[in-house]
């Protein structure tokens, strides 16, 4: 059965770099691109190869497939008291990008910079999955961190 546009779910994919986004591009190779779109790639200020990877991998219409960034919530070798103002701000940008946004769906797998977002998805009360990959009829999936209900329609994704 064909995915009808009321079917599809706008999803938001948090990258990380290196691993993370590896482990990204794995996962969403495997979702119905007719299901899932038009999809949103998230990845952190200041590395532009996990989304340029992401777009090279995703194998659908290049009008369904967008890269945006967020501001990273600590830098390696940051401080910790100085990180919570970074993490502040990763979190302002995180939530107007969602806000804006508003995905149905939200795949994350663990970097840092899904923490913001993860963050204002729970505010959005979107679905959201992380990559706690299980198997499930053969196929690994990824588990459900919260799937909570939503009181006000979904719009469609843009």
């Amino acid at each position: 059965m064909e995915a009808t546009h009321c079917d599809a779910a706008k999803t938001l994919i948090v990258l990380g770099s290196g691993g993370h986004t590896a482990e990204m591009v794995a996962l969403v190779s495997a979702l119905d691109p007719a299901r899932f779109r038009p999809r949103l790639y998230v990845a952190a200020a200041g590395d532009p190869l996990s989304g340029e990877r992401a777009l090279r991998a995703d194998g659908g219409p290049p009008a369904e497939a967008t890269v945006r960034t967020v501001p990273r919530s600590r830098r390696v070798g940051q401080g910790w008291l100085s990180s919570v103002l970074t993490s502040l701000v990763a979190l302002v940008a995180a939530v107007r990008l969602v806000f804006v946004e508003r995905p149905r769906v939200v795949l994350v797998n663990g970097p840092g910079t899904c923490v913001p977002v993860c963050l204002a998805a729970l505010l959005m009360k979107v679905v959201l999955l992380a990559s706690g990959l299980h198997s499930v009829r053969g196929e690994r999936v990824p588990r459900a961190l919260s799937v909570p209900q939503r009181t006000d329609p979904v719009p469609p994704g843009r």
